[in-house]
């Protein structure tokens, strides 16, 4: 059996926001995740899909900002 990967191992790229974008602990599903300022440890999942899917919203909207 695998273990599940922690939060940071996931972390596939992130932007001068803290914006991230993120490989799934389990399963198929990446994610797009902004830390919340306000309350640290906790992040926002902004998008949660494909890895094809979630690469070009990240790409378009995301990457480089």
């Amino acid at each position: 059996m695998r273990r599940e990967l922690r939060h940071a191992e996931t972390i596939v790229e992130t932007n001068s926001k803290g914006q991230c974008l993120c490989r799934p602990k389990r399963g198929c599903n990446w994610t797009i995740v902004t830390p919340l300022r306000n309350q640290p440890g906790m992040n926002c999942c902004h998008w949660i899909g494909a890895e094809i899917e979630i690469r070009a919203q990240w790409n378009a909207n995301y990457a480089g900002k």
